[in-house]
């Protein structure tokens, strides 16, 4: 598998260059001049090796300033050195390599060749190390906002699934209703009012056309009743289904409060406030310690607010999961809106309008 290139192979390869170089200027036929270039060497792998601090390298350039006593050769170990400073953004041991250099140099070409390497080396691989931190910043960047993305289009299709779902739901249980209280009103108040006429004319009782009128009405009005209770779905909608998912939250104790003609809710309207209440409820599992929630529904003539409050939330508390941002912009394009408001109670409130718009 091929390796690409990058500042940190190419920082390696400088300085290996660096210190064959100068192994060859220097030429250290004293054997203490041999033991500081190992030295140096040493050092510099360390550093390379080790993420250390700033003020480590701080202590390279004092050694080499007070070796500069000794070694004139000590000049020509800081280049490495200063190579890293450089290319870890570092620039004030510049100004201390150029002051030693100008006071103590014998400004060889040798050292001008040294300085003016490490120096562009330096430069040339802080900036590019900066371009490809920028690079992978960005990429990064990217990567969560496409991981967002996703989890957004896994709650579009979950929402659109469940949203169907429940509007097929909602259609029966409106057709068992009209059924019960139209039709079957109409077939029992017709079957009592049979039941009258024959009790008050016994001979009635003998034709053959009242029993078998009784029989048909009675088995009408039991068909009836087998077709709504077949129609009627067994899972809770509306309402009903808003009350169950509060009552069946045993976590936290529920206080719940409601006002307003909640007959006008289409199943849109539920379904989003259901949504609202099911992450609400989750965020409060997550990440709070509530004692309490308050749960309030209002219903007036133009808008609907749904409040969910507990009395606990933790400190910096993040108020941008995905669930909250798919519940705003879902709440949006209908023309309604999401409102956080954390102090020392955290409330969710979601607005919808009566008449839902599609933005």
């Amino acid at each position: 598998m091929t390796k690409r290139l990058s500042p940190g192979l190419v920082l390696y390869g400088l300085i290996a260059i660096l210190y064959s170089l100068m192994l060859i200027e220097i030429k250290p036929q004293d054997p203490a001049v041999f033991f500081l270039w190992l030295m140096s060497l040493w050092v510099v792998i360390v550093r390379l090796r080790f993420n250390l601090i700033a003020r480590w390298y701080g202590l390279d350039l004092l050694a080499y300033a007070i070796l500069l006593v000794c070694f004139d050769v000590a000049l020509y170990l800081v280049v490495p050195s200063l190579v890293l400073f450089l290319s870890a953004g570092k620039t004030w041991p510049v100004g201390v390599f150029a002051l030693s250099w100008f006071i103590v140099s014998p400004r060889t070409d040798s050292l001008l060749f040294f300085g003016v390497a490490g120096l562009l080396g330096g430069g040339v691989l802080f900036i590019w190390q900066r371009d490809v931190n920028a690079m992978r910043h960005e990429q990064d960047s990217l990567r969560e906002k496409v991981y967002r993305l996703e989890q957004e289009r896994a709650l579009i299709l979950k929402e659109q699934e469940t949203l169907s779902r429940v509007s097929v739901l909602a259609e029966r249980d409106r057709i068992a209703q009209k059924l019960h209280d139209d039709l079957g009103h109409q077939l029992t108040g017709a079957l009592m009012a049979l039941r009258a006429y024959v009790a008050d004319r016994p001979d009635a009782q003998e034709h053959g056309s009242f029993a078998g009128l009784n029989n048909r009405l009675e088995g009408a009005v039991d068909s009836l009743k087998a077709t709504v209770h077949a129609t009627k779905p067994d899972e809770a909608v509306g309402l009903e289904r808003f009350k169950t998912l509060i009552e069946s939250f045993e976590a936290v104790p529920t206080k719940y409060a409601q006002s307003g003609d909640v007959s006008v809710l289409c199943v849109t309207h539920w379904h989003v406030l259901l949504g609202v209440l099911q992450e609400s409820l989750t965020n409060v599992l997550k990440h709070a310690d509530a004692t309490q929630i308050d749960i309030d529904l209002t219903v007036t003539q133009q808008i609907i607010r749904l409040t969910v409050k507990n009395d606990r939330p933790r400190i910096n508390r993040s108020k941008h999961g995905v669930g909250l941002i798919y519940m705003r912009r879902r709440l949006e394009a209908l023309g309604g809106a999401l409102n956080i408001q954390q102090d020392i109670t955290f409330t969710v409130r979601a607005l919808l309008p009566i008449e839902l718009e599609v933005v």
